[in-house]
């Protein structure tokens, strides 16, 4: 069907007009005559001209007198007394919704200019026609020969209501009631009716009848308070209410009043005045002397002269009642309403999914501002079972609860009998008779307004039930995803549950933190030991995802992570998607996916340099370094020994170099062309040690004692001070101690030179730079973290720089540069060296991820294998177990081999590792704990044959008992099962 606003021949009489006599029509003349009948007293002229239905003639013939106090109806306007369709008012031919646009009251149009419209009854006729296959518009349906069946509807607009609170002055015994209340009150305040709610009971409705003010303050009620409708007290502009009222004198020496004229009761009520409320003098009659006249039940303007709105004078202050609404997440106060996607048009309604079999439910809270109240929720129809519960209170609004109602919406699954013919509840799908798509619309009403445009409504889905799963394949499981320190990773993940789109499940992704026999999986090399524990690093988190609350399906989210320094690990991290509506706890639900593992393993990375034509250059560092305030640089270097097979040179890890080809002067000083401007060079010695030197081509060479180790990474700084004052540090600038408690000194050099070279910050004639930075000429090992400052540092700035893992970031001043050889930072190179990940040098705070060896005895001194990520080949590494620390060998970069210190008792320690003996492992950053057990001692067995002891005495001396007849034993002890890798029981 299609829905369409009947025209006016399609209007009925529902609404015709009244006549002072009593009759109703729809006929001018008919109704004219009653007028003349009013105005003359003459019923037998008015009643000799011929009636003829719609006569205007004979309409025409009646004679009228506007100001005729008589007329107690106002002439004939085809627009207002004939049917019609209200102006502005529209109807969907989809749905049947109607919308009237009246202004924002009966005296003001709104924003968009449509109003005022008068208050009273209007009549409107919708006709509903049927849909024909092929009607596609709505010309096409209205002007052809449809089956159509009229709805008439008789509609009241009323004005706004006004209303005071419950002090104002209202104790009349003939005051305008309003619902059902008896003593003036707005809001019933007792239980029962249509709402089984108590109302607030607080206000009054404004007005109150109308009153005389005497000079003395002393109030004098006035006897007749009926509004009738006068055209004789017509004042063009003016806002007004008549009321017919006897006329009294004051006796001002007394107080006593009296009538004017009629010394007989009888005679009184011909003694009429008509009061205007914007008039106090009145119109007509002079006010009694020492009177103001203060008010009547309402008032109306001119042009809408059959209308009343309440009146808002000096007797009290009016309020205008609010709507109610509904509480959601976005209002104020807060609800749990479930809340539309759009409630402005087109509107949206919220919309929820279950599955066949499961009970939908949710609850609906509504709200009334006002000072008086009496709010219900109610809706405009419910399917077979759907219940909405008793109304109550919302509590958790304190004081405001009384201004609060909510019902919960229930929809239990059903069958109908075959054999009784009843509905019987069920949790069968297959059984369940409930329609796979509804929508149900809810409204909150003070009983005076409505929350129904739009109404609230809740689109429902059923649908079969359906398992959650993952969006993509399973063989993403198990894949490697890698990242440096600072660059941020996230890993997409999806999951989804609805088989038919527009079909949404509460569906979410969740981290798994605890491991199972079945994930990570055991058969998934990726996961060897020690990768088959879960650890997750401290700063990661999900990110980007949707709202569950908005039922996304197929539901997206990010997991990621920007590594900080002390979460350079490898990690396992496991994920699975879960229906939160059928979520239990952490322990078990049907409702979840598989859970899926990944690898991220967050690298350091280095330059190599093993090739002869290997180097790298960098072009802005030398543009900001000025002459007069120094600078530094620094840099990480691991060197090769003995693979040079041609004469022994000075490999250069880095130098600042000059493309000037000719001396140039720079204010006092001169700049000379030369080629090497400063350079931190590597010589190797026969005895397999060697040396770090300082060379530029102005000053020479300046070395350091030649007892550093090759193939293990060294620390080398330069700083140089505007003044020339000069140091070369190798491996830090004060001494350390290799193990607390004792007093070896770890190896350091400073050499202190003078130098006045500097690095070339000027460019030539086309704006190309002279000078710049190139690393690892001739140079064979490892290189990284390059750091270039335009100023001299302090020994204890370079000391604490030596470990410092980042100085791109706050509160570092005078970076110019910092190459920490990762991807991110190679685009500021020009390079042919190789980039080699997994190489960790000793700023690297490096974790622990297991050991070959969990368990040993007390006294310690057993050599284990420590297992984990971004080990370092340095001369200060260490292992601590608990508060103990040990020397440890380099292996390889995930592993390296220590010996286990002695303690007074059995107990478990933690076990962490140092690159450079001062920042061990952050084992709550890395999420991972690897403890050492000691016990006493034990007998330890590797699971072959051959291990195990054989106590002497014992077999014997029970086969002795068994022979006496004595078969009973007993026996124990303590066992602790070795839980390092898979494969060793």
């Amino acid at each position: 069907v299609r829905f369409f606003l009947g025209r006016q021949t399609e209007h009925g009489g529902l609404l015709a007009n009244p006549t002072s006599s009593g009759v109703y029509t729809w006929h001018k003349d008919v109704y004219r005559r009653s007028i003349c009948q009013d105005q003359t007293g003459q019923h037998a002229m008015c009643s000799q001209v011929s009636q003829s239905g719609l006569s205007a003639t004979a309409a025409g013939s009646y004679p009228l007198d506007a100001n005729n106090p008589n007329t107690l109806l106002p002439d004939w306007e085809d627009t207002v007394n004939l049917p019609f369709v209200p102006q502005d008012l529209t109807i969907d031919y989809q749905t049947g919704i109607v919308r009237w646009r009246t202004g924002i009251n009966m005296e003001t149009a709104d924003s968009e200019g449509y109003g005022p419209r008068p208050t009273g009854f209007y009549n409107l006729v919708v006709m509903v026609e049927e849909l024909k296959p092929g009607d596609t518009d709505i010309a096409q349906a209205r002007d052809r020969n449809a089956v159509k069946v009229p709805i008439d509807f008789l509609i009241y607009l009323y004005p706004a209501m006004h209303f005071c609170n419950a002090d104002c002055e209202n104790n009349l015994n003939n005051i305008l009631q309003t619902m059902e209340t008896k003593d003036g009150l707005y809001g019933d305040s007792d239980v029962g009716g249509m709402y089984p709610l108590s109302g607030l009971g607080q206000c009054k409705v404004c007005g109150g009848g109308g009153y005389y003010l005497s000079s003395n303050d002393s109030v004098v009620e006035i006897d007749q308070d009926d509004v009738v409708f006068n055209p004789a007290a017509y004042n063009a502009g003016t806002s007004y209410c008549v009321v017919p009222q006897i006329r009294t004198n004051y006796v001002a020496a007394t107080g006593e009043t009296y009538e004017t004229c009629c010394a007989s009761p009888s005679t009184q009520a011909t003694d009429v005045e008509w009061g205007v409320v914007s008039d106090p003098g009145f119109s007509r009659t002079s006010n009694p002397t020492g009177y103001n006249f203060q008010g009547c039940l309402g008032s109306a303007p001119q042009d809408l002269s059959r209308s009343i709105v309440p009146y808002s004078g000096t007797l009290d202050t009016c309020n205008i009642n609010t709507p109610p609404f509904f509480l959601t997440a976005a209002t104020t106060p807060q609800g749990i309403t479930p809340e539309m996607e759009a409630d402005t048009e087109p509107f949206v309604p919220y919309r929820v999914s279950y599955e066949k079999g499961t009970t939908v439910s949710f609850t609906l809270q509504a709200y009334d501002p006002d000072e008086c109240s009496e709010i219900e929720i109610s809706e405009t129809g419910l399917l077979p079972n759907m219940v909405l519960g008793p109304p109550s209170r919302i509590t958790s609004l304190g004081t405001e609860a009384a201004r609060s109602v909510q019902r919960t919406f229930t929809w239990v699954p059903y069958y109908t009998s075959d054999t009784t013919g009843t509905i019987v509840q069920t949790d069968n799908a297959d059984l369940d008779e409930r329609s796979m798509y509804s929508v149900t619309c809810f409204f909150a009403t003070d009983q005076y307004l409505l929350t129904s445009y739009p109404y609230h409504c809740v689109e429902i889905s059923l649908v079969q039930p359906t398992v959650v799963a993952w969006c993509e394949p399973a063989s993403n499981d198990g894949r490697t995803f890698t990242t440096y320190l600072g660059d941020q990773l996230c890993i997409d993940l999806c999951v989804q549950k609805s088989p038919v789109a527009g079909v949404n499940y509460n569906i979410d992704v969740r981290a798994v933190t605890e491991e199972t026999s079945i994930a990570p999986d055991p058969t998934n090399p990726n996961f060897d030991y020690p990768f088959d524990s879960i650890n997750f690093p401290a700063s990661s988190s999900f990110i980007t995802m949707q709202n569950p609350a908005a039922l996304q399906d197929p539901y997206t989210a990010q997991w990621c992570v920007t590594p900080e320094d002390d979460e350079e690990c490898a990690y396992t991290v496991c994920f699975e998607g879960v229906d939160m509506d059928t979520f239990v706890d952490d322990t078990g639900s049907k409702e979840r996916t598989t859970t899926r593992c990944y690898r991220v393993w967050i690298f350091n990375t280095v330059l190599l340099f093993d090739e002869p034509q290997d180097l790298a250059e960098e072009y802005t560092a030398s543009q900001l370094i000025m002459p007069e305030d120094g600078y530094s640089m620094s840099v990480w270097t691991r060197p090769f020994c003995g693979v040079r097979t041609g004469p022994a040179v000075n490999e250069t890890v880095l130098m600042f170099l000059s493309n000037r080809s000719i001396p140039e002067e720079h204010g006092p000083m001169i700049d000379r062309g030369l080629s090497i401007r400063s350079a931190i060079q590597w010589k190797e010695t026969a005895q397999g040690n060697g040396a770090f030197l300082y060379f530029d081509e102005h000053s020479g060479d300046f070395t350091s004692q030649d007892f550093f180790a090759c193939d293990v990474w060294h620390y080398v700084a330069v700083t140089v001070a505007g003044n020339g004052s000069s140091t070369l540090y190798v491996d830090g600038a004060l001494a350390q101690y290799d193990l607390p408690e004792e007093v070896d000194l770890l190896k350091f050099s400073t050499k202190d030179f003078v130098t006045s070279s500097r690095p070339d910050h000027d460019s030539d004639i086309d704006g190309y730079p002279y000078g710049f930075l190139r690393i690892g000429q001739d140079f064979n090992g490892y290189i990284d973290e390059v750091r270039v400052w335009n100023r001299a540092l302090s020994s204890v700035e370079v000391d604490r720089d030596m470990f410092t893992r980042r100085v791109d970031v706050a509160p570092h001043t005078g970076v110019v540069l910092a190459l920490s050889m990762k991807p991110s930072s190679l685009p500021q190179l020009l390079t042919s060296s190789t980039q080699v990940p997994s190489i960790a040098y000793p700023g690297t705070i490096p974790c622990v991820l297991g050991m070959d060896q969990v368990v040993g005895p007390a006294v310690g001194g057993c050599q284990v294998e420590v297992l984990g990520w971004s080990f370092a080949k340095s001369t200060h590494l260490l292992c601590s177990f608990g508060d103990y620390q040990v020397r440890a060998e380099y292996i390889s970069p995930s592993s390296m081999s220590c010996k286990t210190p002695g303690v007074i008792t059995p107990k478990f320690v933690s076990v962490t590792v140092s690159n450079n003996g001062g920042l061990f492992t952050n084992t709550e950053a890395v999420g991972k704990d690897v403890k050492f057990l000691y016990m006493d001692s034990v007998l330890y067995m590797d699971g072959s044959e051959a291990s195990g002891s054989n106590v002497d005495g014992i077999c014997e001396e029970l086969l002795e008992r068994e022979q006496e007849g004595d078969r009973q034993i007993t026996f124990g002890g303590w066992f602790c099962p070795n839980c390092g890798p898979p494969g060793t029981i």
